[in-house]
C-alpha cells in the first residue's frame, strides 16, 4: 500500500550516487582475474557503465489531471474565520487531488538534490502518478489554482535540480569505471609477473570456463556483458 512522503527530501542523492560508484568498483574488483585479463576493454566498460547509470526521472506536467472527493476534515484544520466549527469535530469538505504522471525509477522521488529549495510537499504515488491534495476551504477556484501552482512550481524546480545531479552522476561513471578497470588489470598483471618469475609451471584450475556467461538482463536497458577467453 502506498504511503505519503515528503517529495525530494527524505534522503541525499549524493549518498545514493556514491553508493552506486562503490558498488561499481566492488563489482570490477570481484571479477574473475582470467576474465578481466582477456575481456574486450571497451565492451566491458560499456556493460558496467550501463548497469550503474541512472535513468532520468520525468514528471509529465503537460498531462496533469485532477480528481475530487469529499472527506471529513477535523475542525482544527479549518481556517480560523470558520467560527461555526468546533474543535474536536469533523466537517465535510471537498478535496482536490492533482495527478502528475511520471517515468523513471520511483525511488528517485525520495532523494534530495544537492542544490535544492529548502521546502517540500507531502505526496503519494499511485499508478505511476505523483499526487498531492488541496482542501477546498474557501469555495474559491482561483485560490485553489494559486495554491496548486505553488506546489507545481516547487516540483518543477526540484525535479530540474535532480535531473542535473543525475546527469553529473552519469557523466562521471565512464572515467571512474576506466580508472577502476585499469587499476585492477594492472594489479592482475603484477601478480602474474610475480608468479612467472618463480620459474615453476602454473597448474591450471579445472573450474575456469572457456568463456564467461552474459548476465540476465535487468529491468532497465543494460549493455550485455561481453564474453572472454580464459587463455
Amino acid at each position: 500500500m502506498s504511503r505519503t512522503f515528503h517529495i525530494f527530501a527524505e534522503r541525499e542523492f549524493d549518498e545514493f550516487s556514491r553508493s552506486l560508484i562503490e558498488r561499481l568498483s566492488g563489482k570490477i574488483q570481484s571479477e574473475d582475474k582470467n576474465y578481466l585479463s582477456n575481456v574486450n576493454r571497451t565492451q566491458y566498460l560499456d556493460h558496467i557503465v550501463s548497469e550503474f547509470e541512472i535513468s532520468p526521472l520525468g514528471l509529465d506536467f503537460e498531462n496533469l489531471s485532477v480528481s475530487t472527493s469529499e472527506r471529513l476534515i477535523p475542525g482544527e484544520r479549518l481556517p480560523s474565520f470558520e467560527f461555526g466549527f468546533l474543535r474536536g469535530g469533523s466537517y465535510p469538505k471537498q478535496v482536490i487531488k492533482y495527478h502528475i504522471p511520471f517515468s523513471g525509477d520511483e525511488q528517485l522521488l525520495h532523494y534530495a538534490p544537492s542544490q535544492r529549495i529548502l521546502n517540500t510537499r507531502e505526496v503519494i504515488v499511485e499508478k505511476k502518478e505523483v499526487c498531492f491534495e488541496i482542501i477546498d476551504f474557501y469555495s474559491d477556484p482561483e485560490r485553489i489554482k494559486r495554491d496548486a501552482e505553488q506546489v507545481l512550481n516547487l516540483l518543477r524546480q526540484q525535479a530540474q535540480y535532480l535531473e542535473n545531479n543525475i546527469a553529473q552522476h552519469n557523466q562521471q561513471l565512464r572515467p571512474r569505471a576506466e580508472s577502476f578497470f585499469d587499476a585492477r588489470k594492472a594489479e592482475i598483471l603484477k601478480q602474474s609477473q610475480i608468479v612467472a618469475a618463480l620459474g615453476v609451471p602454473v597448474k591450471k584450475s579445472a573450474n575456469v570456463p572457456v568463456t564467461f556467461a552474459v548476465p540476465v538482463r535487468a529491468r532497465k536497458q543494460v549493455v550485455p556483458k561481453p564474453s572472454s577467453s580464459s587463455e
